[in-house]
């Protein structure tokens, strides 16, 4: 049997099509004995570097290639013409050694830098490899094999084109690959494969090029054809069973046994042994794990003394900065001295000075460039290398931050600086890095790094249900019920009740869910990944193959994350943090103040111990603060009361999944609670968090305390607890144990203290990134309490300019905020217009681009209005100067939004005189039209009469030419009355005279026809030549005059016109219902305020309460189980608040939530579920409007003329029930009211719907007040009690 290598194989990794992973193509390699395998996809190569690892361990020889397309424009310049035609050739590409790998990718990369064909159906982001590119330089060592038989146009040529041509492109790929040039046959049921074998043996023998067997696998198994083609149509967007769809695979392209393929090719053995001699060519060995770090261009000295310098430069500049006190700064230099030099002495020992080096260039230029820069982020806060070169803005020795949580000298493993740049700055960033280390004489050695779009659970199941033609609303049901978990799995769910019973009811689910199955994590795309930046120290190809999804996108590595690190490159991240372009906006603006014309505002000079700052944190006040926005983080602020930057740090740290348990003991023992340490020694450590564990570095700095560790060791500990390994766990824990004993601490406290440590590290947080937070934080915390204006207009620009989807929720949040922190929110303005948010004093101006359906088109245009022409003095003056220019919807949104309130306050005339206003709009528009016209009429009612006389000398020719053509008719008719042999001489003269005469016809048709047709516009084509058209008439044009608005409109009531603006801004901007509904039922006294909500205190049995407010949003989604749960926005005009509604209340009152209308919820505080870090609200019962007014009150209020009380005593007869009734009697101009309460026994009412309607007819809407209870208790044994 003849040894087969499978040379063509395309992994699911070709995003378009094949099914198998690179690992479970090696497992089944391994599987059926083979030595080797490649794989080949098309046009990427993905997970090359995964694949050579994986392939290695498993004993198995990995091949690299690609399967590519190529531009045939050495042979056909013209092949992409017709795309109708257009037939794609593709051929495969092997590398023999670690050189031509890096030729292949420069080639690969080449096609898809260079080369995307646009517009050509079916190809988009596909990248050619050119003819012409393919030399004996640029191909040195590179295997080519001819291409499967459908793709390959040496075939096609050969079958059904010229032979001779075939012969010559074989010839072609023969003189530059020579013997490294390989035909293919295979045998998978392709179309005419008999004749396509025969002829390639022939012109291997007339060309004499080599043939090798391959067998183009896409699957493992004959009856994974099925899921393929599924999966093949998920990528292309077609349907299965579409009747039109190009069928590209066969069943036969399954993975074949050595045994399948020698019985397969048993006629031509040669074939098979060949693959073999091919695959003994390919040797690649690719140097994984090695980092090649770019050279930083230091002069004339090394990178280590450049770094050394720069350092020490750096620390005495911060040292004179942070130490204002001389005698102070000489006392601790020693310290930060002997600190510097141990990081530099390992930061070189190690072989990083590069990598600190270039990481600073990039920070500082984008510092001299006026972009800010974040503080730090990660563990890289903790070098005070780091923060003498300015990479990070944290001092670390303060707050004890640990180098070794960064780069530990027991742990050789890259540094890792991530970096922060305001979201929309970090490009100009990177095109700087680009800038300084691309030399494009080379390649590239700057890219951004590839991301995988992998069908997930839910992505999985509605692409199947697509391609197999399940109707979207059964589809939807199951969707709809699918968590948005990224880490969920199928199998998570196949057992779940909800699905068994979609199985079982629909006979297509079943199929669809197998079909997941096997689709389950398929990559279907290439992306940009948010962050991640590669630098290399040569080009970029010596290391990975390029890519762009388009002609004009990024660049980028066509390894992942992990790949290019693998590979040898060195990964730098590049952030972006909205909030830092926050930050920068308003320092700007706050730099623009008088105070700082000459000495610049900075924020890294800020005090980190200001009082005010804290005290807004103690009170909560956070929102808008970074970290600290939501209602629960509030909480805690509340419950701890921060009064130094450590507590913030730790508040950050706690705020998470796991230790958010500990919040009640941190702020109980900061209040003064005495507790005790597990050990004497833990002491030093724990001090600063009150006993508590909270940090990865406290894990580290206890087993150094307690056991001897080193902090390197120690950070292996922390890994391996984090990581929960078991096996190394328990070798530390002996190791723990003999050092604790050491330092005289037996073995049951040590392994008291190790299980301790091994509960935190599993949550514990990285401090160094917790504290760089925490300083961004202080400093949001230390704009918002100090430059107040300038900060929220900052902040609402970002949310509502800058960020591609505009949460209304939080531009909500933020106003009303904005407002108990003293602002006043001016709406837009319409003579102040402006798309952004502007502001003065203690005003913030709302910004046009706020409003929905308002276009920057538009807001230009309006503001160059403005610059031309001035104010508007009206609303008739706006419409006349750039109305008629302007939808009917955008003027109605600007209606609604109150843009027009300074020059008309009622929005209900403006909307309702709209309507005449757009008839003006058509007039005008009407007029427009018929002054083009008229423009035109009489441009051609002067061609006309210029060219009058030209015409009737055409007109004449035309007779002429007619008469002429008549007389040779006539010489035609008298011929026929002769006969050839008898008057010979006299048809002679006839034909001499027909043939003179149609000469001169011919000839002054020639002169006529280009006349005829210059003219034909303005004349009409008759028998007797161009007939002259009349002059036209001028269109008739009547100025418009322009409408007044309407008189005696009421204004809308403040309810409707809250509404409006909610469906412009997504928010009640200038007002809230909720008021409205107060001041009518006397105040919702029973109601829980929202911003009182306990988030963050474990909750009592049968913490019940009631709270109240105007709907704003609802968010359906499904639990885990699959069941309805709503989350229900609930506002009150200065909290925002989120309750969830569970299909227990969704059931049989789901009909009572709707947006904008007024509810009281019973709400019951449970603890939070799963991974939640906060307390849950959800919803018992709901009390709509009509509800309210009888089931929550205990009385109503009735003003009336005493004339009237006979009228109210015969409402109360009516409606007689439980309710008081409290009657304002206005006493005789004294402007006073005689207060009376009647008898509720006797005269009390029953409050129903019908009841309070009546009245409010009677006596009028506002002369009728609803009391609702001053207190309500719930508790879980009766639905509620009532208190007086």
């Amino acid at each position: 049997m003849e040894d087969f290598v499978n040379l063509r194989v395309h992994s699911s990794y070709s995003i378009k099509d094949g099914l198998l992973s690179p690992k479970q193509l090696v497992d089944i390699a391994v599987k059926n004995g083979e030595r080797a395998i490649a794989i080949t996809d098309l046009n990427y190569m993905l997970k090359t570097v995964d694949f050579y690892e994986y392939a290695r361990q498993k004993g198995i020889k990995p091949i690299l290639g690609v399967d590519a397309y190529i531009e045939r424009d050495v042979f056909n310049s013209n092949e992409f013409d017709d795309q109708d035609s257009f037939e794609p050739t593709r051929m495969l590409f092997l590398a023999k050694n670690e050189e031509s790998y890096k030729r292949l990718n420069a080639l690969l990369s080449r096609a898809s830098i260079e080369n995307q064909k646009e517009g050509l159906k079916g190809f988009d982001g596909v990248g050619f490899i050119k003819q012409s590119w393919l030399n004996k330089e640029t191909t040195k060592d590179i295997i080519l094999l001819s291409g499967e038989a459908n793709s390959s146009d040496i075939v096609k040529e050969a079958l059904y084109g010229d032979k001779n041509i075939a012969v010559e492109k074989i010839n072609f790929y023969k003189e530059i690959f020579g013997s490294n040039f390989f035909l293919e046959v295979q045998r998978f049921d392709q179309k005419d494969e008999k004749n396509t074998v025969l002829e390639t043996l022939r012109l291997s023998a007339k060309t004499n090029v080599p043939v090798t067997a391959t067998h183009p696998i896409q699957f493992e198994k004959r009856e994974d054809y099925y899921f393929h083609e599924i999966r093949s149509c998920v990528s292309s967007k077609e349907e299965l069973d579409d009747i039109n769809r190009e069928l590209k695979f066969t069943r036969e392209q399954y993975y074949k046994t050595k045994e399948e393929i020698n019985e397969l090719f048993k006629d031509i053995p040669s074939v098979i042994s060949m693959s073999s001699q091919i695959a003994n060519m390919c040797n690649v060995k690719l140097r994984l794990y090695n980092p090649d770090l770019p050279r930083f261009k230091v002069g004339q000295e090394t990178e280590e003394e450049f770094l050394i310098r720069k350092s020490h430069e750096g620390l005495e500049k911060r040292l004179n900065k942070f130490f204002k006190d001389e005698k102070e700064r000489e006392e601790v230099r020693p310290i930060y001295i002997d600190r510097l030099n141990w990081e530099l002495e390992i930061i070189n020992k190690m072989g990083f000075p590069g990598y600190f080096l270039i990481v600073q260039e990039y920070i500082n230029w984008a510092k001299e460039h006026g972009i800010m820069v974040g503080p730090g982020r990660g563990s890289g806060a903790g070098s005070l290398v780091a923060y003498a070169l300015e990479i990070t803005n944290l001092n670390p020795l303060p707050y004890n931050l640990l180098f070794e949580r960064f780069l530990n000298p027991e742990r050789v493993s890259m540094p890792d600086f991530d970096v922060d740049f305001p979201a929309d700055k970090r490009g100009s960033v990177i095109q700087h890095v680009h800038d300084i280390y691309d030399d494009h004489s080379v390649g590239l050695s700057v890219s951004q790094i590839a991301t995988y779009g992998l069908l997930k659970v839910k992505a999985v199941i509605k692409a199947s249900a697509r391609v197999l033609g399940i109707p979207y609303p059964v589809v939807d049901q199951i969707s709809k019920k699918i968590p948005n978990d990224p880490k969920l799995k199928l199998s998570d769910i196949l057992d779940q009740e909800w699905l068994v019973k979609q199985m079982e009811s629909f006979k297509g689910i079943k199929e669809l869910i197998e079909v997941a199955k096997k689709l389950e994590n398929i990559p279907t795309s290439v992306g940009v990944h948010a962050g991640g930046v590669v630098v290399g120290k040569t080009k970029l190809t010596d290391y990975t193959p390029l890519a762009r999804s388009d002609s004009s996108g990024p660049i980028f590595s066509q390894y992942d994350k992990d790949e290019v690190e693998k590979a040898g490159l060195v990964k730098f991240d590049f952030l972006g943090l909205s909030n830092l372009t926050v930050l920068s906006q308003a320092i700007e603006s706050i730099n623009k103040r008088e105070e700082f014309k000459n000495n610049k505002f900075d924020i890294n000079d800020i005090s980190l111990t200001d009082k005010e700052v804290f005290k807004l944190f103690k009170e909560g006040n956070s929102v808008a603060v970074f970290q600290f926005e939501g209602q629960g983080m509030r909480n805690t602020l509340k419950l701890i009361g921060p009064d130094r930057f450590e507590d913030l740090i730790a508040i950050v740290s706690l705020f998470r999944p796991g230790p958010m348990e500990l919040i009640p003991d941190y702020a109980r023992r900061k209040a003064g609670e005495d507790f005790e340490y597990a050990h004497p020694l833990l002491e030093d450590t724990l001090k600063e968090t009150y006993g508590i564990m909270i940090y990865q570095e406290q894990v580290m700095q206890v087993a150094q305390k307690v056991a001897g560790y080193t902090l390197g060791k120690a950070d292996e500990l922390r890994r391996a607890m984090g990581k929960k390994k078991l096996k190394e766990m328990e070798k530390h824990r002996l190791i723990f144990r003999k050092g604790a004993s050491e330092n005289g601490v037996d073995e049951k406290k040590a392994d008291e203290i190790f299980d301790l440590m091994e509960k935190f590290a599993n949550y514990g947080f990285n401090k160094s990134h917790a504290a760089a937070y925490a300083l961004i934080s202080y400093q949001t915390a230390f704009l918002k309490n100090y430059y107040t204006t300038e900060y929220y207009t900052a902040f609402l620009n970002v949310e509502v300019m800058e960020k591609a989807s505009k949460n209304s929720e939080k531009v909500e949040i933020l106003l009303n905020d904005a407002r108990l922190n003293g602002l006043t929110i001016l709406p837009p303005d319409i003579n102040e217009c402006d798309a952004k948010f502007t502001f003065k004093d203690k005003s913030i101006r709302y910004g046009l681009s706020g409003i929905k359906g308002v276009s920057p088109s538009s807001i230009d245009s309006i503001k160059q209005d403005l610059i031309d022409n001035g104010k508007y003095k009206s609303f008739e003056d706006f419409y006349n100067r750039i109305g008629i220019s302007t939808k009917k919807t955008v003027m109605e949104n600007l209606i609604f939004a109150g843009v027009f309130d300074n020059l008309e306050e009622n929005r209900a005339k403006l909307f309702n005189s709209l309507p005449e206003f757009l008839k003006y709009k058509d007039a005008v528009k009407n007029n427009i039209k018929k002054e083009k016209d008229n423009e035109l009429r009489n441009a051609e009612n002067k061609y006309l009469e210029e060219n009058n006389d030209t015409v009737e000398l055409l007109n004449n020719l035309i007779k002429d030419i007619d008469v002429q053509k008549k007389e040779i008719k006539s010489y035609e008719k008298e011929m026929e009355k002769y006969s050839e042999q008898e008057n010979g001489s006299e048809i002679n003269e006839l034909k001499e005279k027909i043939l003179s005469l149609n000469k001169i016809v011919e000839k002054k048709e020639e002169e006529l026809l280009p006349k005829i047709i210059e003219f034909l516009p303005s004349y009409s084509p008759t028998k007797n030549g161009l007939k002259k058209i009349k002059p036209s008439n001028l269109l008739k044009i009547v100025e418009p005059t322009i409408p007044e608005l309407k008189d005696n409109v009421e204004a809308w009531n403040e309810v409707t016109k809250f509404n409006y603006e909610k469906a412009v801004y997504g928010f009640y901007l200038t007002g809230h219902p909720y008021k409205f509904y107060n001041d009518e039922m006397a105040g919702f006294k029973a109601t829980l305020p929202l911003d009182e909500i306990d988030l963050i205190t474990p909750p009592q049995e049968g913490d019940i309460r009631l709270i109240s407010g105007i709907i704003h949003g609802i968010d359906k989604r499904k639990t885990k189980n699959g069941d309805p749960m709503w989350i229900i926005s609930v506002g009150n005009g200065s909290e925002l608040f989120s309750v969830f509604a569970f299909d227990y209340i969704l059931a049989k009152q789901a009909d009572k939530f709707k947006v904008g209308e007024l509810v009281s919820l019973q709400v019951k505080i449970k603890p939070g579920r799963g991974d939640s870090v906060k307390n849950l609200v959800g919803i018992e019962d709901v009390f709509n409007y009509e509800e309210i007014k009888t089931k929550l009150t205990k009385g109503v209020n009735v003003a009336l003329k005493s004339s009237e009380n006979e009228k109210l005593i015969e409402v109360i007869k009516k409606h007689q029930g439980n309710l008081k009734v409290t009657i304002y009697n206005p006493e005789a101009n004294t402007g006073n009211y005689a207060v009376v309460d009647l008898d509720e026994k006797e005269y009390g009412i029953n409050g129903s719907p019908e009841c309070i309607r009546e009245l409010e007819d009677k006596f009028g809407k506002k002369s009728v007040v609803l009391k609702i209870h001053e207190k309500m208790l719930f508790s879980t044994n009766y639905k509620y009690k009532l208190k007086h």
